[in-house]
């Protein structure tokens, strides 16, 4: 069951941000340069959303249905008005009515229960799963995340560090991102860990 819903101004993009994860941006647009400016100035957060479908079909975009919270963690606005910053990912969000979007987008959303009953072996195994395919990508060249880079011990907060650091397809992260149970979540990222092992092994067999 969800909580209490609330609005929330919203940022599209065409890639998946995961609860404890940050991500760069660069703002041009005018609406979304009045979004950094009210919400640096009342240190509030915003969603980022993935755009499912683009305006390319016809319309306008289609947005997904769960979103990350996050907030503005750095900052800094050029000379020409353009603002270059760093977005922290908090916590999932689960969208129920888009608003009007005159100045942003905004949205009603509320928190989803999430069911976090972790297992440790599980999460262990994706580690490795993960340190494998990203020493794979390096080999092959592709860029990635290194291998050697620090998990969470917390197998919660790990599970998402896990799936933000995988070369996974927007498709597969937003799938991730929309599962609030744990056990569900670890065992489609180990399927989808195992699938990318046997891609980067197939492309360095055929060098």
């Amino acid at each position: 069951m969800s909580n209490a819903t609330e609005t929330l101004a919203m940022f599209p993009l065409g890639t998946v941000l995961f609860p404890g994860a940050a991500i760069p941006l660069h703002i041009f647009e005018e609406r979304y340069r009045r979004l950094v400016i009210d919400h640096l100035e009342e240190d509030a957060t915003f969603g980022i959303v993935l755009i499912e479908r683009g305006k390319e079909v016809g319309g306008g975009d289609v947005r997904c249905d769960v979103a990350t919270r996050c907030r503005i963690a750095e900052s800094h606005r050029f000379e020409d008005g353009r603002w270059a910053i760093l977005a922290q990912g908090l916590g999932r969000i689960e969208i129920h009515r888009w608003l009007d979007e005159t100045r942003y987008p905004t949205a009603i959303v509320s928190t989803p229960a999430v069911d976090e009953s972790a297992d440790v072996d599980m999460y262990h195994t994706l580690a490795l799963g993960l340190r494998h395919c990203l020493a794979m990508a390096a080999e092959l060249g592709d860029e990635a995340a290194p291998a050697s880079l620090d998990l969470p011990d917390d197998p919660v907060k790990g599970l998402d560090a896990i799936a933000a650091a995988a070369p996974l397809t927007a498709y597969d992260a937003q799938k991730l991102l929309a599962t609030t149970s744990w056990s569900t979540c670890s065992t489609d990222l180990r399927a989808m860990l195992n699938e990318l092992s046997d891609t980067f092994e197939q492309r360095l067999a055929d060098r």
